[in-house]
C-alpha cells in the first residue's frame, strides 16, 4: 500500500512509524515550517511541503497540482489527514481525484462547527442554541429571543482558537463591522456554563471499535482565554454521564457517517439543568496529548491502532483492538516560565509520561483507583500553579 499522509502541524510520528513497520510506502505533505521537527525520516518514501497549513484557494490549487504530478509516477492508494486543518486537503484530493474515504461533504460535518450543529440538530442530537452571522435582522433577533451571555466561533478553527464570549448587542455589532465579509466564517451561540467532555474513539466500517470519556476539569475556553492549567481525567465506566456520552458519541458518528479513522468530540453538561449538548467533533485524534492520557488508562495507543485500523481496511481484513487495561489517568500540561522546568520535585510512582518541550511542564498520572487520579490533580496543581505556570495571549489560530 501506498499511503499519503498530510499533516501541517508535528504530530503523528507513531502512525508513520506504524505503517512503515506494517510494510507500506509512507508519503508525507506537510509545510515549509515543518521542515526541521523531528520528523521519523527512515519512515518516510518522500516528503512535499506546501508554503502554509492555509485551506486558501491558492493552497489548495498548489496541492491539487503537486498531488497531480506525484500520480503521474506513483498509486495512492489511501489518503490520511492526521490534523484537523488537514481533513479539508484530504477530502478535496479524493474528491478531485476519486479515491475512497471521507469526501468533501462529510469532511464538512468534521470541521465546519455552523454545519455540524446543523446536521447534529437534524439527527435530533442537543446543540447549544445557535445562528448563523450572515444576515443582520437574522442575528438582531436570535439575541432578542436567546438570553446572553453568547460565544462568537469561528467555523473552522480547531481547539478554542478565535472564540469569544460577548454580553452585549454592541460587542456584537462592533465583531461584525470589524470582520466585514468574513464574518460568514463565525456563528453566534449561547453561552452554557457547565462540564465539558471529550469522547475519543476508533471507528472501523461504521462500527465504534474503542472509546473513552474524560472530563476537562477546567473548560478549554476557561484554559485558553483565561491562562488556566489544562487538566483533563478519565471518567469510570459505571457513571451516568459516561454511559450517556458514549450513547450520543454513538449516535453522532453513526449519523455523520464516520466509516473508519479517530475523531475526538465534545459535549457539555449544562450547569443549570444537567443536560448534555453537542459541542463539536473532528475526525481526528485528540490533541495537547490526549493521545498519552488514553494510553496510560487503556493501554491503547490511538495513532498506532489507527494505522492498523487502516492497514485492515485497505486489506480487507477484521480489525480488533487489542484488550483495553482498566486503569484511571489524569492529564495536566501549562506553560512554564522557564526554558526547561526542573520537575524532579514530582517524584509519586504514579506519573508515568512526563512532556518535553521548551516553556512547558506538564504529565500523565495513573491508578487502579478514581479518587488518587483526583488526588493527584489536587495536589499537583498547585505547585504548578506557584513554581512553574505562565500564561500567554491566546494565538490567532493554533501554533502546534
Amino acid at each position: 500500500m501506498n499511503i499519503l499522509c498530510i499533516c501541517s502541524y508535528f504530530k503523528g510520528t507513531e502512525f508513520l512509524i506504524q505503517q512503515s513497520i506494517l510494510g507500506h510506502r509512507v508519503f508525507l505533505i506537510t509545510c515549509e515550517s515543518r521542515k526541521q521537527e523531528n520528523w521519523p525520516w527512515q519512515h518516510i518514501t518522500e516528503t512535499y511541503y506546501l508554503p502554509t497549513e492555509d485551506n486558501s484557494l491558492e493552497n489548495m490549487a498548489l496541492l491539487k497540482k503537486g498531488f497531480g504530478w506525484l500520480l503521474q509516477t506513483e498509486k495512492i492508494d489511501v489518503l490520511v489527514a492526521l490534523d484537523d486543518f488537514d481533513v479539508e486537503k484530504a477530502a478535496f484530493l479524493r474528491s478531485a481525484f476519486q479515491i475512497k474515504g471521507l469526501n468533501v461533504h462529510t469532511a464538512q460535518l468534521f470541521r465546519d462547527k455552523l454545519a455540524m450543529r446543523i446536521a447534529a440538530k437534524e439527527f435530533e442530537i442537543a446543540v447549544p442554541p445557535f445562528c448563523p452571522l450572515f444576515n443582520d435582522l437574522a442575528v438582531h433577533q436570535f439575541m432578542i429571543e436567546v438570553e446572553g451571555p453568547w460565544i462568537i466561533k469561528p467555523r473552522s478553527q480547531a481547539s478554542t482558537t478565535g472564540i469569544k464570549k460577548v454580553e452585549s448587542f454592541n460587542e456584537v455589532a462592533q465583531f461584525l463591522q470589524d470582520m466585514g465579509e468574513n464574518r460568514t466564517d463565525y456563528l453566534l451561540e449561547k453561552f452554557i456554563p457547565g462540564s465539558v467532555f471529550h469522547c475519543d474513539s476508533l471507528s472501523y466500517k461504521g462500527d465504534i471499535v474503542f472509546e473513552k470519556t474524560s472530563r476537562y476539569l477546567e473548560t478549554p475556553l476557561k484554559v485558553a482565554h483565561e491562562g488556566g492549567i489544562f487538566k483533563t481525567i478519565t471518567l469510570p465506566d459505571y457513571t451516568t454521564d459516561n454511559k450517556e456520552i458514549l450513547s450520543l458519541n454513538r449516535q453522532l458518528l453513526q449519523s455523520f457517517n464516520l466509516l473508519n479513522g479517530a475523531s475526538h468530540t465534545e459535549f457539555i453538561k449544562a450547569e443549570k439543568d444537567g443536560k448534555i449538548y453537542f459541542l463539536e467533533t473532528s475526525a481526528r485524534v485528540g490533541g495537547a496529548h490526549i493521545t498519552e492520557l488514553l494510553e496510560a488508562a487503556t493501554g491503547i495507543n490511538m495513532w498506532k491502532e489507527w494505522a492498523n485500523l487502516e492497514h485492515c481496511v485497505f486489506e480487507n481484513k477484521p480489525y480488533k483492538v487489542p484488550d483495553k487495561k482498566n486503569f484511571f489517568a489524569g492529564l495536566i500540561v501549562s506553560l512554564a516560565k522557564m526554558k526547561e522546568p526542573d520537575i524532579s520535585i514530582f517524584s509519586d510512582e504514579k506519573i508515568v509520561w512526563t512532556l518535553k518541550k521548551d516553556y512547558h511542564v506538564g504529565m500523565v498520572f495513573r491508578s487502579e483507583y478514581f479518587e488518587d487520579i483526583i488526588s493527584m490533580m489536587e495536589n499537583i496543581t498547585p505547585i504548578i500553579q506557584e513554581k512553574f505556570h505562565a500564561s500567554a495571549p491566546t494565538p490567532d489560530k493554533p501554533i502546534d
